[in-house]
């Protein structure tokens, strides 16, 4: 039996002051006895009344299996309710119970009641959303690449699964425009990608790497590569610069001192196996400014003039890409499975006037507001925005700027590439797993045109002017 500290002081003291006055009289030494009895009954009489008032406060917590378990079975048999109840109210309450009799209030409140072979439910489930997983973010600079590379070629070589990899680079903004007549939209869109990727060079890359293995999909791991770049001799657009600092997590003192080099990457990105196979499926959103600057570093050379042989380079270097923003524009704008087939011989874009302006008829169809190069209306539209709280927040984490405070501004590369990612994910759920929907589109380049029929095109040619 549990004995209150406070009872054990005051019998002590009572036997110390009976044990100085044993030379008094009985008269008074049998006085003094029943005084203090009489004091140790009104303590537990009110030690009793405090419990059964914690008790009425709590509802009931026997019928509770986790608040009694909290409170020990304590006090299993109390005085009758509202017995003295005018003394208790007067006397003072005991500090420790007051504490403990709190905390128990506040565990009941924040706590979920539980039943028997009750497992506990996750805050995510509770409020019914499906439970998200945090990707993996691999910060890659100078002093780490070859590791990272070699983890990035040991996460590709499994031939068991499909590899999906969503692509995302920041830019310097766009610093030239071009002048001239040119044959089409997609024409003039091609020439200022060509003007701006042979002055400029890349900030950051992200890709988002997952398998894909009998419809399941992996965790998403993700690299960011970030390169060299020195603010005081590269050419830039100032107040994209700008933007890119306040809210894009980009340290560009970083990027002085331990940015990787363009010419290193553009080696070890060769030699890892991510190009040329077959295997590899790549995802970018309006991905003609992702492959342009990617060709031109991986060629170390100027884009080519000529659009047919631009879409050459896509389809050898990436067989299997995907440009999210026209699979979405057709899939949800009514298209259907087979709207991107109904055009596909007249969407390549800027080869000639028909083919303009079904080009045109064609993205114009899918437009419905999302005419704007990010991945957030896409979305949007798929209902994944809002991003939780907390993916945000490992988001930011992984970087010294403060992002949570620019949330409805520029997201950063990786945070852009982990949402495209998602937003495959989500097209995928809602066709059934149908990936050959998606086989109808590719090589189609947003904007631009259809890259695998115009390389296909390009080939004969150089096949009959060689015979």
């Amino acid at each position: 039996m549990n004995v209150n500290p406070h009872i054990h002081h005051l019998q002590q003291q009572y036997q110390q002051q009976g044990a100085a006055q044993a030379g008094q009289s009985p008269q008074l030494s049998q006085m003094s006895m029943q005084h203090q009895l009489q004091r140790q009954q009104l303590i537990n009489q009110h030690l009793q009344q405090q419990s059964q008032q914690q008790s009425q406060q709590q509802g009931g917590t026997s019928s509770n299996p986790l608040l009694a378990a909290l409170n020990g079975n304590q006090n299993p048999n109390l005085a009758n309710p509202g017995a003295n109840t005018a003394s208790v109210l007067n006397q003072k309450v005991n500090p420790l119970l007051q504490m403990q009799m709190q905390q128990q209030v506040q565990q009941q409140q924040s706590q979920p009641r539980m039943f028997p072979n009750q497992q506990p439910i996750p805050q995510q489930q509770q409020l019914g959303q499906a439970p998200q997983q945090v990707p993996i973010i691999k910060d890659v600079w100078n002093f780490n690449l070859e590791y990272e590379f070699n983890n990035l070629r040991n996460f590709i070589d499994d031939k068991s699964s499909k590899i999906f990899i969503s692509i995302h680079q920041e830019i310097p903004g766009i610093v030239a425009r071009p002048l001239g007549t040119f044959k089409s939209s997609a024409d003039y869109h091609f020439q200022c990608l060509r003007s701006n990727s042979d002055i400029l060079n890349l900030i950051q890359l992200s890709l988002c790497a997952v398998k894909m293995q009998n419809d399941k999909i992996s965790n998403s791991v993700i690299w960011q590569f970030n390169f060299a770049y020195d603010v005081t001799q590269e050419m830039f657009n100032e107040e994209h610069l700008y933007m890119l600092t306040q809210t894009s997590q980009i340290n560009f003192a970083m990027h002085m001192s331990q940015g990787i080099s363009h010419h290193a990457f553009a080696e070890l990105m060769i030699e890892s196996g991510l190009l040329l196979d077959q295997s590899i499926n790549w995802l970018s959103y309006h991905s003609g400014y992702d492959l342009g600057f990617l060709i031109s570093l991986l060629t170390n050379d100027v884009l080519p003039q000529d659009e047919k042989e631009f879409f050459w380079w896509c389809t050898k270097y990436f067989p299997n890409f995907f440009d999210l923003k026209h699979i979405g524009n057709q899939l949800l704008s009514g298209g259907g499975k087979g709207g991107g087939n109904s055009n596909a011989n007249n969407d390549i874009g800027g080869l000639s006037n028909s083919t303009s302006s079904g080009a045109a008829g064609d993205i114009k169809k899918g437009l419905t507001g999302n005419n704007k190069p990010s991945v957030e209306y896409l979305a949007e539209e798929l209902h994944l925005l809002p991003i939780s709280p907390l993916i945000r927040q490992y988001f930011a984490s992984s970087s010294a700027s403060q992002f949570a405070n620019h949330q409805h501004q520029q997201m950063t590369s990786t945070l852009h590439a982990y949402l495209l990612m998602e937003c495959f994910k989500e097209l995928y759920r809602q066709l059934g797993g149908e990936f050959s929907v998606f086989e109808k589109y590719k090589g189609y380049l947003f904007g631009l045109g259809d890259a695998t029929e115009a390389a296909q095109e390009s080939e004969k040619g150089s096949t009959t002017k060689q015979w």
